[in-house]
């Protein structure tokens, strides 16, 4: 199982259990913004898309707000 895949199961598996969306976890770890007509969106979220699609892993620094979002440790998330 390459890193990708590893990381986005242990994602999923835990925003499931936590019953988080997306938006949600991105709200928890970068907060929120209204887009240009005035709609409460979450920032970050186009990141936890790609990590939830495999396509790309947090850097370290995104890391530890993630793991401290889902309540684990980092190397929970390995």
């Amino acid at each position: 199982m390459s890193n990708n895949t590893a990381f986005t199961a242990k994602l999923k598996q835990l925003m499931e259990q936590q019953e988080l969306t997306q938006s949600a976890l991105a709200s928890k770890i970068w907060g929120r913004i209204r887009n240009s007509e005035g709609i409460d969106i979450a920032r970050g979220r186009d990141r936890i898309s790609v990590w939830m699609s495999g396509h790309g892993l947090p850097t370290a620094e995104q890391l530890g707000k993630l793991a401290q979002a889902l309540r684990v440790k980092p190397s929970d998330l390995a």
